[in-house]
């Protein structure tokens, strides 16, 4: 199970990377400008997402199914569950 978490985990940071590099290649080809704010401050590729949503609709929908991948990796794994476990407990003591 904890190789199965961990390539979930993977697979969603391959998957937000495409997603990101998509959305900034669209920035590009609307506008350099875009282009360059979008792949320096992240608020811009999202301002730009929000702007262009027809054509950059797919690549921030794939971002947000990467999330899910991660997270679930995280919580099906249980080498990290344990790890979450301990410095729980940790911070609960004195």
């Amino acid at each position: 199970m904890d190789a199965l978490g961990i390539g979930l985990i993977i697979l969603g940071f391959v998957l937000s990377a495409v997603g990101n590099i998509w959305i900034i290649i669209l920035a590009f080809k609307r506008h350099i400008g875009w282009g360059i704010g979008a792949l320096l401050l992240p608020f811009v590729g999202f301002i730009f997402v929000c702007m262009n949503w027809n054509s950059a609709g797919r690549p921030f929908l794939l971002y947000l199914l990467s999330i899910v991948f991660v997270v679930g990796g995280y919580f099906m794994s249980p080498t990290m569950q344990k790890n979450m476990a301990e410095s729980s407990a940790r911070s609960g003591s004195p």
